[in-house]
């Protein structure tokens, strides 16, 4: 038994630091990938809000547009007199065929 002690004792006197060493390494690999993984949700949550205010922006910006586009409209239609015209003419029509 006293070779395998020996065995045992010179295993554990060189792989057993490496592998704390290795253990210490990868718990740091973790914690700094997991506060890139922070800070990218940070900064992915920063483009998202600013992303959301300039649609809400170009949204209401569209909607003053469409209001516009509406009362222009509108405004030429009654300009226009078109149904007015369109009683006249209708009127004409059955009078001369009359």
């Amino acid at each position: 038994m006293g070779v395998i002690e020996d065995v045992r004792k010179v295993v554990q006197d060189l792989v057993a630091p490496e592998l704390k060493s290795l253990s210490v390494q990868l718990d740091r690999i973790e914690s700094e990938s997991k506060l890139r993984d922070e800070s990218l949700a940070k900064e992915l949550r920063a483009r998202d809000e600013l992303m959301l205010a300039r649609l809400e922006t170009q949204s209401a910006k569209l909607e003053a547009f469409g209001a516009k586009m509406d009362y222009q409209y509108a405004s030429i239609m009654n300009a226009l007199n078109v149904d007015r015209r369109l009683e006249v003419l209708e009127r004409d029509k059955q009078s001369a065929s009359a």
